[in-house]
């Protein structure tokens, strides 16, 4: 990452942290989204042996460390943004969760090779395009234990196409713009990436959509019912996300 993007990310966060775990997390929708994402995230960290040490890459306010640390597995937590960082070890320590934080650049992880045996990176990597994709995934790769496990997940492609119209209308209302920065990934070629770079997908399964809210309004359970449902085809091209759980190789 050059020191441009450094800046420009650390500048957007560092206004966004107070704000971001209420914004994305404690909303109707947030909270959904929380449970499902949660949800299968613990299932697949209990197809994963041997997890311990584990590495979260872009933990931002802690969504996924609380998990991590739930589970009882021990791991180091890393951000690019102290402010986040500050966010997550705060909540990690009101929850009683004890965990090792650290400032560093996900294109650059100062770790030597094969050190972990788990990855986590949750909700990061539609900031980037592919070819920065690609390093993150590298070094993740670089990091982890031959046949340790990496845990990723992606904004869908398929899903933003489909719903592009709600999708408009629901950010022109909500943050007064036509939409949020993001990149979409197709599975396929995101299957091939991750291919590429030594990591063998095992698991593609997706999370949570927008419109599940609808099922919220009526019964909360429906709606995680339902949203189970968009873990596999054919429910899973309505995704808002996937997640992929893969080895290394």
């Amino acid at each position: 990452m050059t020191d441009t993007e450094s800046t420009r990310f650390q500048d957007f966060y560092r206004k966004e942290a107070s704000i971001y775990h209420g914004r994305r997390y404690e909303t109707r929708y947030g909270r959904l989204f929380r449970e499902l994402h949660h949800s299968l995230l613990s299932e697949m960290l209990q197809d994963v042996p041997a997890t311990h040490p584990a590495l979260e890459i872009a933990c931002g306010t802690g969504h996924t460390s609380s998990l991590l640390a739930r589970e009882g597995i021990s791991f180091i937590a890393c951000d690019l943004t102290p402010h986040m960082l500050a966010e997550a070890r705060d909540r990690m320590e009101r929850a009683d969760h004890p965990t090792s934080f650290l400032y560093t650049d996900a294109q650059a992880l100062p770790f030597p090779d094969a050190t972990f045996n788990l990855v986590v990176t949750t909700r990061f990597l539609h900031l980037f395009p592919a070819a920065e994709q690609r390093i993150v995934l590298s070094e993740a790769a670089r990091v982890l234990k031959p046949g340790g496990s990496l845990i990723v997940d992606f904004d869908n492609w398929t899903s933003r196409w489909i719903f592009s119209l709600p999708l408009l209308v629901y950010n022109l209302l909500r943050y007064r713009r036509a939409a949020p920065y993001s990149i979409y990934n197709r599975i396929g070629v995101t299957r091939r990436m991750l291919d590429e770079v030594g990591i063998s997908p095992e698991s593609v399964q997706g999370i949570g959509g927008p419109h599940l809210i609808v099922l919220d309004w009526i019964f909360h359970s429906l709606a995680l019912r339902i949203g189970d449902m968009h873990r596999c085809l054919p429910l899973r091209v309505l995704a808002e996300q996937f997640m992929v759980l893969g080895k290394r190789r």
